[in-house]
């Protein structure tokens, strides 16, 4: 074999193995899977990927590959990642309670409010009397789901997270996002910005 035909065959074969080392790094990268979004008539809120709708049921897988059931006449709306939107029960809570406010979801995944209606931004800061960063990341977090609740919302899609205090100074916590509910606001309505009728306790 002439040194030129060795030299083209050795190129050729190094091309090969590029491009089979990319085929499988590509082969081996999950594509993200789009999820949907099932609206609950409490006004909570699950996500996941449908299966099927059968019976009296809803069965959905969560994001960590359980699967799980809900009743039919318990599901107010299924919003698919494709957009499109199944209402199973005419009327779901809208006006959430105050004191319902665990039911807010913090997500930071835009994918996870597709279909949801924006209600607003919010935002909570934890209490000075906090004395651990765990124990200041909760008390922000519920000050930021009882405003979200203020609002009529049910999620929050968190856009902001600020953690200060070093060894020896008091733990601060701060969180920001935009509220989103099952409903839109009403017509004429405006976003007065942060409410400042829900507790902050």
């Amino acid at each position: 074999m002439s040194l030129d035909k060795f030299s083209s065959l050795c190129q050729l074969l190094l091309l090969v193995g590029v491009m089979g080392v990319g085929m499988s790094a590509t082969a081996g990268t999950p594509a993200k899977r789009a999820l949907d979004t099932i609206v609950l008539t409490s006004g909570g809120i699950k996500v996941g990927t449908l299966k099927n709708i059968f019976g009296s049921n809803v069965y959905y897988v969560d994001t960590i590959g359980q699967e799980h059931s809900l009743r039919e006449r318990n599901v107010h709306r299924i919003i698919y990642s494709t957009g499109r939107t199944q209402t199973l029960n005419q009327k779901a809570v809208v006006d959430v309670s105050e004191d319902d406010w665990k039911i807010v979801m913090l997500v930071d995944d835009a994918a996870q409010v597709d279909g949801l209606y924006a209600r607003g931004v919010v935002s909570g800061k934890s209490s000075p009397t906090n004395k651990t960063k765990q124990s200041a990341q909760r008390s922000a977090e519920t000050r930021i789901k009882k405003r979200c609740v203020a609002k009529g919302g049910i999620v929050v899609l968190v856009t902001k997270r600020l953690t200060t205090g070093g060894y020896g100074e008091t733990p601060s916590y701060y969180i920001e996002g935009e509220a989103y509910g099952s409903e839109p606001l009403e017509e004429g309505a405006e976003d007065g910005g942060e409410s400042s009728g829900s507790s902050d306790d």
